[in-house]
């Protein structure tokens, strides 16, 4: 999942809930790949909470959009700043769900 840069305006300065609400949703994605990261070996990530609202997150933003009755899933990678994205830094490619 990729969150993309936030978008400002003058009035955001007072009340800014969309980029709150973005800002938190980043955050929740970030505790899922610190959570995987320092995961023991014998346990999976689907037993995470993190993994679980993410899940719920992914969802929720499929519905937003109105994508209905197909298959999706969601991967997690570790990027670091200025790199370009490459599959060796995912850490996590979710099962195929149902939408």
């Amino acid at each position: 999942m990729f969150m993309p840069r936030a978008l400002f305006s003058p009035r955001d300065l007072f009340h800014n809930a969309r980029n709150n609400l973005l800002l938190a949703n980043q955050n929740l994605i970030d505790h899922l790949a610190f959570d995987i990261q320092t995961l023991p070996d014998e346990k999976s990530a689907s037993d995470l909470v993190s993994y679980h609202m993410v899940m719920r997150l992914a969802r929720s933003l499929l519905q937003q959009q109105g994508v209905s009755g197909c298959r999706w899933q969601f991967q997690i990678m570790q990027v670091p700043p200025l790199e370009t994205p490459s599959e060796s830094m995912t850490i996590l490619v979710s099962p195929e769900l149902q939408a």
